[in-house]
């Protein structure tokens, strides 16, 4: 029996050879960076309304970095997700 290259490449990457398993990474990679291009946005918002005695302590200061947290973890997450795929 003659093993031919091409029969091989689906199974060592299926994800590239799915039509539908690529269009759903496209898909859920656009929506996480439109997720995080619309929290980068809120940053300033947030920081705007900061009182100007107090800033350190205020909820508004909170829910910036609040931001900046969920910002990082989610940077960390596509991070740890590529590393897994293509390294």
């Amino acid at each position: 029996m003659h093993l031919h290259a091409h029969l091989l490449v689906p199974d060592l990457i299926p994800n590239l050879c799915n039509p539908l398993l690529t269009i759903y990474a496209s898909l859920d990679f656009a929506r996480r960076t439109r997720m995080m291009r619309k929290m980068e946005a809120m940053i300033p918002y947030w920081m705007a309304r900061c009182p100007n005695y107090g800033w350190k302590e205020s909820q508004e200061y909170f829910n910036a970095e609040d931001l900046h947290e969920k910002i990082g973890a989610m940077e960390a997450k596509a991070k740890k997700r590529w590393e897994a795929n293509f390294c």
